[in-house]
């Protein structure tokens, strides 16, 4: 009868052959990975990033916000660009940086009027608003000039420091291109803006409060 034993140095070789082929497995099971993470991380998201730094307790306006797509881990919490209402208009809470991805708790509510004060806005051309600016948070000086057709009159500081609430930028169809600036005013002042807007308005930019 014929031996069916194996010799040693073919259990030996068939040993070594399992290991290669385990090895094997591993490595494409490495690789297989290796290109799953390489292509989440290629798929990119639009998200609501910072187009600029705004300091905490500003208010957030329509050009401090921008769009990118950008390439983020699982579990990133950002805002889509669905969500820009839920910016603009309201407060940083916390420094804010250029190209920062923005998220829920990035922003509060904006502070409201305090007693006694109205929001009034002005059609400003931006050469009449700090060169166009101003944000949602600064704190302005209102200086009143006369009508063109009233040279005699002097331009004097009608109202400072006023708190301005938000600055809306013109859009692309408007010919005129003005900015319409929102500011807190003292309901006794609101008469006395509405008046001097019938001539020229320049607000002037003031220091931030400890600056």
């Amino acid at each position: 009868m014929a031996s069916t034993v194996m010799p040693r140095s073919a259990a030996r070789l068939r040993r070594v052959d399992l290991r290669v082929l385990l090895g094997l497995a591993l490595l494409l099971a490495g690789v297989l990975g290796t290109v799953g993470l390489v292509q989440r991380s290629a798929e990119r998201t639009p998200v609501l990033v910072m187009a600029r730094p705004v300091a905490a307790g500003r208010v957030i306006g329509q050009q401090d916000v921008r769009v990118a797509e950008l390439g983020l881990a699982p579990g990133v919490a950002t805002l889509r660009v669905t969500d820009r209402i839920r910016v603009v208009g309201r407060v940083a809470t916390a420094p804010l940086a250029a190209g920062q991805v923005l998220n829920s708790s990035s922003v509060a509510d904006a502070p409201p009027l305090a007693a006694g004060q109205v929001a009034m806005s002005l059609a400003l051309a931006p050469e009449h608003a700090a060169a166009g600016m101003l944000r949602g948070g600064d704190r302005v000086a209102v200086v009143a000039s006369g009508r063109q057709d009233q040279p005699e009159t002097r331009a004097e500081v009608l109202l400072s420091p006023v708190r301005v609430l938000a600055v809306l930028a013109p859009d692309d169809s408007q010919a005129d291109r003005k900015l319409l600036v929102s500011l807190a005013v003292r309901s006794e002042q609101a008469p006395l803006l509405a008046q001097a807007a019938q001539g020229t308005i320049d607000l002037v930019l003031l220091p931030q409060r400890g600056g």
